[in-house]
């Protein structure tokens, strides 16, 4: 198991800046080598198609515990190979803003973590999970740590807490959301942005040509069943891309949203894939490929309703 302290962990994570921790291996980085080989493997694998160990955060690591703390530990989880991660989030229409904290009654005014109902709960629980995110980014992007450089995939469940107003334009929100994202993940040294966006996924595809592989892109047809040819991994790497976002499931309040062609920041519903539940003990098996004309992709296992566990983890980044 790989091991890892922390330097310069404590302290705001700073909107549009990067905080570059010092990771220090205090034991034999057996995990992390077998990490960089999948991923490496992998590098011309389209993203539908490429093997993304997801977990949904709020039922299988949050749980009741939204505290700082909490947030913070979770860097982890992305040390142990997690890729893909669902996170549900709550528009309050009385503070006009959005949370991960389930409950009503967050007092942001307070900087403490609060104790409401059965949930603790951080003021800024979402700016901090983006900051986790961001200084994960910031560590392992392509010009200063490309023996670590990954992709990651964010899918947003869409709620909504306390009293809501029907008569308020549920884009406004998104919009919110959307500056909130922006904002929490800092560009490259190079000023570009980490996002990998539905409008870049059209650059690729006219780059891409007929979607058979003969251009830059290296797409190998529609395999995901959605009617959308995906560029490589190490296309989307190769452009300092690190981020994809997309919507999940959305509350009533946000239905409209899901009929419109996609954001310019975030993937329409299902576009990046739904969850497959994809048993752990299936997970590497003789032929691990799916077959050319499977419809599996994206999620090929999830732990959707498990407490995160570091032994499965173990499990399916390096199997046995």
């Amino acid at each position: 198991m790989a091991h890892f302290l922390v330097l310069l962990l404590t302290g705001y994570l700073g909107i549009h800046q990067c905080l570059y921790a010092l990771y220090v291996p205090i034991h034999a980085s057996d995990l992390s080598v077998a990490l960089r080989t999948q991923r490496d493997i992998g590098q011309d694998i389209t993203l539908d198609q490429y093997l993304w160990p997801a977990l949904n955060l709020t039922s299988a690591y949050f749980g009741t515990d939204f505290s700082n703390t909490h947030l913070n530990s979770m860097s982890y989880l992305l040390d142990y190979g997690y890729l893909r991660f669902g996170i549900d989030v709550y528009w309050n229409d009385i503070t006009s803003r959005w949370q991960i904290c389930p409950e009503a009654g967050l007092d942001e005014s307070i900087a403490t973590d609060q104790r409401i109902h059965q949930s603790l709960c951080s003021p800024s629980g979402l700016k901090y999970f983006l900051g986790v995110i961001n200084s994960h980014l910031c560590q392992t992007e392509l010009l200063v740590s490309p023996m670590n450089t990954h992709l990651l995939v964010l899918i947003l469940n869409l709620h909504t807490v306390g009293a809501q107003d029907a008569t308020k334009d549920p884009m406004t929100r998104i919009d919110t959301l959307t500056s909130l994202l922006v904002s929490g993940i800092s560009h490259t040294p190079r000023q570009n942005s980490r996002f990998y966006t539905p409008v870049d996924l059209m650059q690729s595809q006219r780059e891409m040509g007929d979607g058979t592989g003969n251009g830059t892109g290296n797409g190998t047809g529609d395999r995901d069943g959605t009617g959308v040819v995906w560029p490589s991994w190490m296309h989307v790497v190769r452009q300092h891309k690190q981020l994809l976002v997309g919507f999940g499931s959305v509350s009533t309040l946000f239905n409209n949203i899901t009929t419109l062609q996609d954001h310019p920041l975030i993937f329409r519903s299902g576009m990046l894939g739904t969850n497959v539940e994809f048993p752990l003990e299936e997970a590497f098996v003789t032929d691990a490929c799916p077959s050319q004309n499977s419809t599996v992709g994206w999620s090929l296992w999830s732990d959707e309703n498990e407490a995160w566990n570091a032994t499965q983890v173990q499990q399916i980044v390096r199997p046995p």
